[in-house]
């Protein structure tokens, strides 16, 4: 048997966030943090390895407590129609079924309470910054709007209750210890949409190792995030697709210059996707330039799309 080690940190929200955890997103709050600190300089030196392909990090996307991305496999032979339907719809399993799908068994329907983790609409209603009221000087009514709330919980627990686990791989301790300080820099400000009103508040916990026990047959590997292939990745695999509308962070104001805040759409591979490979790498994916139609040779603004893997044996 082999293992693949990555590390783990849990992050603890403190209430709902409005933007999923993924890693890109994740990562690009990172880069806000090394601007911040450092400059414009600061932040090129921190993306050059990442630019040239040999990132020191890659993160995974966050994922609610122990569950892992289900990863993506061609249909059980041996299970119904209707079992192969109810495990295709199943975004997570378990550790333990995870172990076991990295050993070549099918995943099968989980017994485990999945969490919830449908965005919830809410409605919030505009004040007035004259009268401190939802009703203006010359209207009755305050202006109500909605927002989709995103978080992990079980129908009998809080919802920040259930922590948000992201994994990464990093190419030493020091490494590490950078990525658990930008997270605990980044938790001081908060996680992704309207932040400064309250959404998206974390504690970072505790860093940990955690281990995945692969046979010595494995001939594959499992992505832990969302990512985009660069031309030596492995293409022989189970995949699914989504488009990424990407947005600048921190209002897109670099040196004092304001940028449009949209991105183009850019195509990903799931998590969980898997592809047959021998060795296993330690990622997969690159870093995306042109992402932005004022920055179309990369200059200022490019997309992390790396995904952290673990060696899995193709069932069958």
């Amino acid at each position: 048997m082999g293992v693949k080690t990555l590390y783990r940190v849990r992050l603890q929200p403190h209430g709902a966030t409005l933007s999923p955890w993924q890693a890109d997103t994740l990562f690009g709050h990172l880069c806000w943090q090394v601007y911040f600190e450092k400059g414009k300089p600061g932040l090129a030196d921190f993306l050059a390895p990442f630019r040239a392909g040999t990132p020191p990090f890659v993160l995974s996307d966050g994922f609610p407590g122990d569950w892992l991305p289900r990863p993506i496999l061609p249909a059980s032979p041996t299970a119904s129609d209707e079992e192969n339907k109810q495990t295709k719809r199943m975004p997570w399993v378990t550790r333990a079924e995870f172990g076991a799908a990295l050993r070549g068994e099918y995943p099968g329907v989980s017994d485990a309470e999945l969490p919830v983790h449908e965005p919830q609409v809410v409605l919030k209603n505009q004040i007035n910054r004259l009268t401190g009221t939802t009703a203006g000087d010359d209207d009755e009514a305050g202006n109500l709007y909605a927002l989709d709330e995103i978080a992990f919980y079980h129908g009998t627990e809080k919802r920040q209750d259930v922590p948000v686990s992201v994994y990464f791989w990093a190419q030493d301790t020091a490494q590490a210890d950078e990525v658990t300080r930008l997270l605990g820099a980044l938790a001081r400000g908060g996680y992704g949409k309207k932040k400064s009103v309250g959404y998206g508040q974390f504690t970072v916990g505790e860093r940990e190792t955690i281990s995945f026990e692969y046979p010595d047959a494995a001939d594959a590997v499992v992505t832990l995030a969302s990512f985009v292939p660069r031309q030596t990745d492995p293409t022989d695999g189970y995949y699914r697709t989504r488009v990424k509308y990407g947005k600048l962070g921190e209002g897109g104001i670099v040196d004092g210059k304001a940028y449009s805040p949209f991105k183009f759409p850019l195509v990903m591979l799931t998590a969980g996707a898997t592809f047959r490979v021998q060795p296993a790498p330690n990622f997969v994916g690159r870093v995306v330039a042109g992402i932005h139609p004022q920055d179309l040779n990369g200059d200022e603004f490019v997309q992390s799309a790396f995904a952290p893997v673990v060696p899995i044996k193709m069932p069958g």
